[in-house]
């Protein structure tokens, strides 16, 4: 269902090319050391 007071709301593919490195919050940082688990595991199921 479209609404017709927004108009297209589709955005052109960018290919971003700044200037690095980026500062990344620590929590990012934290998220990505830690371990991976799957989709079916107990403790992602409580998420």
């Amino acid at each position: 269902m479209s609404n017709p007071s927004f108009g297209d709301l589709s955005v052109p593919e960018r290919l971003l090319l700044g200037p690095g490195p980026s500062n990344v919050h620590p929590r990012v940082y934290q998220a990505l050391g830690a371990p991976t688990i799957g989709h079916l595991d107990p403790v992602f199921l409580k998420v």
